[in-house]
């Protein structure tokens, strides 16, 4: 079997694509959004933001990248 075949069934479904592009979508709504905040951040820095969503724990962390190093020196 090639590395191009799928077994049957191992593929994704249009449900599982289309959710993941969804939450691919907000992801970068809210990298968008956290922006500013990260600009201000070095590369040492990180930042955790805790949620309650629809009785459901959220917790996002980022750690900006080293551009932001350069930036701010």
């Amino acid at each position: 079997m090639s590395a191009q075949e799928k077994l049957p069934g191992s593929g994704r479904t249009a449900e599982q694509l289309q959710r993941r592009a969804h939450i691919t979508a907000a992801v970068v709504e809210l990298h968008r959004a956290v922006s500013p905040l990260l600009e201000v951040l070095d590369s040492k820095a990180s930042i955790t933001m805790k949620f309650k969503v629809a009785g459901d724990d959220v917790t996002v962390s980022v750690k900006p990248g080293p551009p932001n190093d350069e930036e701010n020196t």
